[in-house]
């Protein structure tokens, strides 16, 4: 038996299995990536029986999962057990056909019946803790059971040296509020030295039970549902443990993540660890006829991540009319595959975009900005709109051109007003080393005759006639070649360069050469978006777009005297923006706001000047003299190495 990343559930069930003699195994693979990886990592169990916990959320790529094990192990027998209400009807209708399904969830009924199908009499669950199954290594990401047995669990946990740190999880989900009283008094009485995180229903909950969710013992409550008493709201609102996981947040967090993949798909910056090849996001036309965007799912399905999404560009008149047949779980576009699909509202090289996500309009206002005209629209760019920098045509890289001289010279880079957010088109191609994935092939376009492009502006890389691997395999040749041709294993910016090797015809070779002529490009880029970020530091209401940068390898901006050797470690940028000194570690994502004598400090001492000269340059910019600065220095120093912005 196996099942895609197990829960406790689960594992109570294959100890049922294990003590009645049936060999049972659980599989903790991730609940993501491509179908096909995951499929030979399932077949590696070397099972004759897999069992699938399933909902209609996840009916689709359960399916993928059954077709690609079939093809391989044709003998192999399925069992289901979850609701299919709801789920795409043809998915729901495979699904039974390719293997036994029941709708029950609950565990005893679910061992019972797989029991029943083995030739074995259904028994009680028993601990997959005390049995043998689990180990004290599982416990953390695992959780306890609330149940008969939970307080001998807890027993055997406070004997176990080698249990990992961290929260244990306690499900409560299905208890009644009698039930979880007694559940949270059998933890105070038995839970030892550990903190817990408790999982349960709001309607069961409290505010007895809240009393006995002692600070030092649980350390977090999560709950489902939206039926807390008023006052119990008001009171749990000031517990920071505490999270409501009601549909609305629900609903929230799934326009949160389909907004962020939007961006992801747009910049092509996907912020994962995996160094496998998997397709988070399939892009085509919806005005295609229907026959050519049903190959290319049916092209994509193996190969796409269980969290990717299908997206279609569609016109106004097009978007109202899509938007039933996208609404999850059923999602009759794509035969319900993959777990989500939008609409981006937008014609080829049209200024404003709307989305759909999983058939539920949200509210996104984007539009397309030409670097060329950023700086004239810089008046008009509107609060809440996200604007997507554009460099498609040579007035764009020239434009691109002259604000990296002026940063190169003179630390200067002009962005957008806090309120206003910028990303840019194409991001990786602009960033340090491994920053380009084509080779990883995140996302891909499909065009009207069946053409594969990877970076949505660039020539065709194949067509959907080739497999994606072969497709992989292409974008690694044609990285690996232009690698070779480009001479890159001897570039002096080989470190801060992605080595993007899917052009658009407007660079016409000059990739190169501005990645050359710029060593802190990547850097110039990072700060275009960096005003939006510092808001809550600006203060409401600034315009402040205007940034001066002091940096590793370029010119003071702060400190204006003579300097000496450069002091090795990694710099923090230090920015003047709207009368703000802000000290930023790139690459931690951390800020911090200092004084401008503090940043006139900071860049000395990075720079190696020595202290005479710095009193000298502290004097003459702030009216003080000599002595009073070199006075002041140690203990400005001393602020400086607690904070990190100095080393000692």
């Amino acid at each position: 038996m196996s099942g895609v990343g197990f829960d406790i559930d689960d594992a109570r069930v294959a100890a049922v299995m294990a003590a009645q003699g049936l060999s049972a195994k659980l599989y903790r693979g991730r609940p993501e990536g491509r179908a096909s990886d995951l499929v030979r990592q399932l077949l590696r169990q070397r099972t004759e029986s897999y069992h699938f916990s399933i909902t209609p959320y996840t009916a689709a790529p359960t399916l993928q999962l059954l077709r690609g094990i079939h093809a391989l192990q044709p003998q192999a027998e399925f069992f289901l057990s979850g609701p299919l209400d709801g789920a795409n009807h043809k998915v729901a209708a495979e699904l039974r056909e390719r293997g036994a399904w029941q709708p029950a969830t609950e565990p005893e009924a679910v061992a019972a019946w797989l029991c029943r199908h083995a030739g074995s009499a259904p028994a009680a669950l028993p601990s997959p803790y005390l049995g043998g199954l689990l180990t004290a290594h599982d416990v953390v990401p695992a959780g306890l059971a609330a149940g008969p047995l939970f307080a001998a669990e807890l027993q055997w946990l406070a004997e176990q040296a080698g249990a990992d740190a961290g929260p244990v999880p306690v499900w409560a989900l299905s208890l009644a509020e009698p039930a979880l009283l007694a559940t949270l008094e059998t933890l105070l009485a038995h839970g030892g030295a550990r903190r817990y995180q408790l999982h349960a229903d709001s309607g069961a909950f409290t505010a007895a039970a809240h009393a006995l969710c002692a600070p030092a013992l649980v350390a977090a409550i999560e709950l489902a549902g939206a039926d807390l008493a008023p006052d119990l709201q008001v009171q749990l609102a000031s517990d920071p443990r505490c999270t409501i996981d009601s549909g609305a947040h629900r609903s929230a967090r799934s326009q949160l993540y389909g907004t962020n993949g939007h961006l992801a798909l747009r910049t092509g910056s996907y912020f994962d660890a995996k160094q496998l090849a998997s397709l988070n996001h399939l892009e085509l036309d919806a005005d295609l006829p229907a026959a050519a965007r049903r190959a290319a799912y049916a092209w994509a399905a193996a190969d796409l991540d269980l969290r990717s999404a299908v997206v279609l560009r569609a016109s106004d008149s097009r978007y109202n009319a899509l938007l039933p047949d996208l609404r999850t779980p059923a999602l009759a576009e794509t035969d319900g595959w993959p777990k989500h699909a939008y609409v981006q509202v937008a014609a080829p090289q049209a200024a404003q975009a709307r989305l759909a996500l999983d058939g539920k309009s949200v509210t996104f206002p984007s539009e397309d900005l030409p670097l060329a005209q950023l700086d004239a629209a810089g008046p008009t760019l509107r609060a809440g709109v996200q604007y997507f920098l554009q460099i498609r045509d040579a007035a764009d890289v020239a434009a691109l051109r002259a604000r990296l001289d002026l940063f190169e010279r003179s630390g200067l880079v002009q962005g957008a007003a806090p309120a206003v957010t910028l990303a840019v088109d194409n991001r990786c191609r602009w960033g340090g080393s491994g920053s380009c994935r084509v080779h990883l092939m995140r996302r891909i376009q499909v065009g009207p005759q069946g053409e594969v492009r990877t970076c949505r502006d660039t020539p065709a890389l194949g067509s959907i006639a080739q497999s994606y691997d072969a497709l992989v395999l292409e974008a690694r040749k044609q990285q690996q070649l232009a690698s070779v041709r480009r001479d890159c294993a001897t570039c002096p910016v080989r470190s801060q360069c992605s080595q993007c090797s899917q052009m658009p015809a407007a660079f016409a070779g000059q990739y190169c050469e501005i990645r050359r002529a710029y060593p802190n490009l990547a850097l110039f880029f990072d700060l275009l978006a960096l005003p939006a970020a510092l808001a809550s530091l600006l203060g409401s209401g600034s315009d402040a777009s205007r940034m001066q940068v002091s940096s590793a390898g370029m010119a003071n901006r702060f400190y204006g005297g003579a300097c000496g050797t450069a002091r090795a470690g990694e710099r923090p940028q230090i920015i003047a923006i709207g009368g703000q000194y802000i000290v930023w570690w790139r690459h931690q994502r951390r800020l911090l706001r200092i004084s401008h004598a503090m940043a006139v400090i900071a860049e000395a001492w990075w720079t190696g000047a020595a202290d005479a000269d710095l009193c000298a340059s502290l004097s003459g910019q702030f009216g003080v003299t000599a002595d009073d600065a070199g006075a002041s220095l140690a203990t400005a120093r001393t602020n400086l190495q607690q904070q990190g912005v100095i080393g000692d």
